[in-house]
């Protein structure tokens, strides 16, 4: 019986991993000619402009950042997983951006998981989906945390202090959330297969202790720097918003970041979210703002979403399937 489980499972997973294998290389392409190329209301022939005027400076910074920014996410799902599926950082890093292309297909980054578990063990699939949950979940944290505070200090848009506090109530609940990950306990229906995903959860959350989540906290905001800096830097070459100080370009960018983690931003509408919410934020909520609005993120894009989300699309054409 436990074979003929075992073999179903493969079978399964088979199923899915040639399907992703497949379809992901040719929507990612499809869907980025589509939004590139015939995008209204993104300018390819100004961007291109203001790439060719860029200094080669600011190319080797936002490369050397963008190899920083993987490079610790690497880091921390090989913290994450090692004590499940060890994997080489090779191995580690093949993974994250595979999640990254898959990620781009669905809502809220949801296929980054099955993307990573391309490169897990059947077996272990579910306790390294879980903690590859919880990284994503300590990455979400220092977005609200950074840009809540973004929010407060340059207030780009018109909302009420109601939304302020909001956000405060649902960052401190979401860290005692996190903070309590460990000593979690799933009270859910014992029977049948719910009994299967309960035993699974404690299981996952008890890989984990309260040490290991700071230090994942801790890698999460040192990303979150490398990220933040060349966007900031560049909006502030840029002059946007006509404001001349660093300072509020990096409060402005954090609160951009907010806003982007906040919509349903997938490869359907993530060039449309990255060139609106920019315009919104440096325009002080004027959508209809200057196209260079949005350019700075977008070069941010193209180094840490578009380039690592193809070269995860080709990797995934060639990896192989893990049985067991």
């Amino acid at each position: 019986m436990q074979n003929k489980t075992k073999i179903k499972d493969n079978s399964v997973w088979r199923i899915i991993f040639i399907a992703v294998q497949w379809l992901v290389p040719i929507l990612i392409a499809l869907f980025l000619y589509k939004k590139f190329f015939r995008n209204t209301a993104f300018s390819i022939s100004h961007f291109s402009e203001q790439l060719q005027q860029l200094p080669l400076q600011w190319y080797l910074l936002i490369a050397l950042c963008a190899f920083v920014n993987w490079t610790l996410e690497t880091l921390k799902w090989q913290y994450l997983i090692k004590d499940v599926n060890p994997l080489s950082f090779k191995k580690a890093l093949r993974s994250v951006l595979s999640g990254v292309a898959i990620s781009q297909l669905l809502p809220y980054k949801t296929g980054e998981y099955l993307g990573r578990l391309m490169y897990v063990h059947n077996h272990h699939k579910l306790n390294a989906g879980l903690l590859s949950i919880v990284g994503g979940y300590s990455q979400l944290l220092m977005t609200f945390f950074f840009g809540i505070i973004g929010f407060s200090v340059i207030q780009p848009i018109a909302y009420s202090n109601f939304l302020i506090v909001s956000f405060v109530l649902i960052l401190i609940v979401a860290l005692i959330l996190y903070w309590y990950i460990p000593k979690a306990n799933f009270y859910w229906v014992d029977k049948g297969w719910m009994l299967k995903i309960t035993l699974k959860l404690k299981a996952a959350a008890a890989l984990l202790n309260r040490k290991q989540l700071l230090n994942i906290l801790g890698l999460s905001a040192f990303r979150y720097f490398f990220f933040l800096m060349p966007y900031s830097l560049l909006a502030w070459h840029f002059n946007l918003g006509m404001q001349a100080t660093l300072f509020y370009h990096l409060m402005a960018v954090s609160c951009i970041f907010l806003m982007q983690s906040i919509a349903p931003n997938f490869i359907l509408t993530d060039v449309a979210i990255r060139i609106a919410i920019p315009v919104m934020v440096f325009s002080k909520g004027v959508v209809q703002g200057s196209q260079m609005d949005y350019v700075p993120g977008m070069i941010i894009y193209l180094f840490n979403v578009a380039l690592p989300m193809l070269i995860g699309a080709c990797l995934i054409m060639f990896v192989k399937f893990k049985e067991g």
